[in-house]
């Protein structure tokens, strides 16, 4: 869930149900994909092939996205004037959105 709160503090208000959805989408296609890899693997492999180390190659693929991540990290640009009080860490802004604040019925509804 803290991608979904990092993507919505960075967008206005008026849009957090749509990039809220882009993230939820996500995960869900994420878990699709997953199932679709098991299924590849189970009919490809033996029960032999993949106890051995057919079990391994998810692990594998999950390294090959972190490179990717890394790069993105590393390489990325940073939004500095997209959204609500990303400044450097020593500096305090009361713009800040605060969920529970501004609602609270929802972050309970969460938890």
């Amino acid at each position: 869930m803290s991608s979904l709160i990092f993507t919505l503090e960075r967008h206005p208000k008026q849009k957090w149900g749509l990039y809220g959805s882009y993230v939820m989408a996500a995960a869900n296609l994420g878990t699709l994909l997953g199932g679709v890899v098991a299924t590849i693997l189970r009919r490809s492999l033996t029960d032999e092939q993949l106890y051995a180390w057919g079990w391994r190659i998810p692990f594998l693929s999950g390294i090959l996205v972190s490179i990717s991540g890394f790069y993105l990290k590393n390489h990325g640009g940073d939004d500095e004037g997209h959204g609500h009080g990303h400044g450097s860490p020593s500096q305090t802004n009361s713009d800040t959105p605060n969920p529970i604040r501004e609602s609270p019925r929802l972050y309970c509804f969460t938890m």
